[in-house]
């Protein structure tokens, strides 16, 4: 990784980093049925922020219901992966 700088770092360890640790729970199976409400509550607070850097005037509000199965965890990782994504682009 190249070396950042401290705009970049800071931006790196509170939304970037964060979202790693997400990402790499929900591929080691580190969350489960308890998890969704906090998942979705992250995945709200992401998207909304994300879409508040590109100035779309849009709120989500749409959760993941029932339970971790693999179907939803996809879902998750499909979403958190984007948003990463998304976020990255801005480094």
């Amino acid at each position: 990784m190249k070396e950042l700088n401290k705009e970049q770092a800071m931006y790196y360890l509170l939304i970037i980093n964060p979202l790693n640790e997400i990402l790499e729970g929900l591929n080691q199976n580190k969350f489960n049925d308890n998890s969704i409400s906090y998942l979705n509550q992250k995945l709200e607070i992401y998207t909304n922020n994300l879409l508040k850097i590109l100035n779309i005037n849009f709120r989500v509000g749409e959760k993941i219901e029932g339970k971790m199965n693999d179907y939803n965890k996809q879902r998750f990782i499909k979403y958190f992966s984007f948003i990463k994504e998304q976020f990255t682009k801005f480094m």
